[in-house]
């Protein structure tokens, strides 16, 4: 086991903590002056063959993993360039719907003023010939008496 010093975080614990050097984090621990993360060859912290062995399977193992979700993502990739395709179809048949909407409104909307029109001038040539109808009717009845 080896150990460093660093600085105390508290006063209560003194002007330094002993931690092994494998716990020591740059983020949280600040070394105490003098003291050095270097390891000295001559310690015996050269890992085994058994370690490194397992360390390789360990990569290798996390390797396979990882292509497995590089091949996940390509499929995803694809299908959502698939369905932004899809999209960009169905978006374009609802702007034509729009526009075709759009202009069956405006045949829609001449049409009711074309056929109010009509009435109107209809309802105009009746109300003529009840006035003179009307007017007609006075000189009559009037030379009737």
């Amino acid at each position: 086991m080896t150990t460093i010093k660093i600085k105390s975080s508290h006063p209560s614990q003194g002007e330094f903590v002993l931690i092994e050097k494998k716990d020591f984090d740059p983020s949280q621990h600040e070394l105490l002056e003098g003291e050095s993360l270097n390891t000295d060859s001559s310690a015996g912290d050269a890992p085994t063959l058994a370690e490194l062995m397992a360390g390789r399977d360990q990569l290798l193992a996390r390797k396979g993993q990882l292509d497995d979700l590089e091949l996940m993502l390509g499929q995803r990739a694809s299908e959502l360039a698939e369905r932004e395709q899809a999209l960009s179809t169905r978006e374009a048949a609802v702007a034509e719907r729009e526009q075709a909407n759009e202009v069956e409104a405006q045949r829609l909307h001449d049409e009711a003023a074309r056929l109010q029109a009509t009435k109107d001038a209809a309802t105009a040539t009746a109300s003529v010939p009840a006035t003179t109808a009307a007017t007609t009717e006075k000189p009559t009845k009037a030379a009737k008496a």
